[in-house]
């Protein structure tokens, strides 16, 4: 069994899904500790003709003190109707706007107590949307009970992410890991095989796609996707990438 695991991202972009389809299970990991001006609660579109700005869901008293699955949102200010109309504004000549828009709406529009909860949901929204069948498990649960279980053991010659997502793989019975491409800075394939598990990265493959702006911006949210290239092409986009 493929495995892949990754913090819940607000609308995260292209390569993230092409990582959840390229596994057969996924885990959205809540768990670890918030931090600030990251993909939790933000992400990047366009402006059009312009550039890129930030759109943003407001939090209570977030802190990196807290995780991920405890940061809960802030509905004092109608960030949803400022979010939507953005969308409305710089996205609305784009060739899928009318296909796009009232799904994006739909999900903004629902009520989550905190953003771990819409980030799942907008993820597991955005899947079937694209048909990516995997299987997308959320939750903090077996993870407070691993860390529970390695600070009982003895030392390890390995650090501690490590440790955790090969005890992730061996609860999951997972023989492969696939992760991002980032985290081959962070893992050592031999470690991973001397535990009998494959270390595999996926790398995205230059694309692009017509935007409303003059310059590409690769990387942005998926949602800048959707609109330019509706569902359909989308779907084509997700094959473009290898494993390494």
């Amino acid at each position: 069994m493929n495995l892949g695991v990754m913090q819940p991202y607000f609308f995260p972009y292209l390569g993230y899904f092409q990582l959840i389809g390229a596994t057969d299970k996924f885990i959205l990991h809540d768990h670890s500790h918030f931090i600030k001006r990251r993909w939790i609660h933000r992400n990047r579109i366009l402006i059009r003709q312009t550039g890129i700005i930030y759109i943003t869901v407001p939090l209570k008293k977030a802190s990196s003190n807290k995780r991920i699955s405890e940061i809960e949102i802030e509905y004092s200010v109608d960030w949803q109707r400022k979010i939507l109309k953005t969308f409305m504004l710089n996205y609305k000549h784009a060739h899928y706007f009318h296909e796009i828009y009232p799904f994006i709406e739909t999900i903004l529009r629902t009520k989550h107590q905190t953003i771990a909860e819409l980030n799942f949901d907008s993820i597991r929204a955005v899947c079937n949307l694209l048909e990516i069948d995997t299987a997308i498990v959320y939750g903090s649960e077996p993870y407070f009970e691993i860390e529970e279980a390695l600070k009982s053991q003895p030392s390890s010659p390995y650090d501690l992410k490590t440790q955790r997502v090969i005890a992730v793989c061996k609860q999951e019975g997972a023989d492969t890991y696939t992760n991002a491409i980032g985290g081959q800075a962070l893992y050592n394939k031999q470690i991973f095989a001397d535990n009998g598990i494959r270390l595999q990265f996926i790398q995205t493959l230059p694309y692009q796609y017509p935007q409303l702006t003059k310059t590409f911006y690769p990387d942005l949210s998926i949602l800048d996707v959707l609109f330019h290239c509706g569902v359909k092409d989308t779907k084509k986009l997700l094959s473009y990438y290898e494993l390494i």
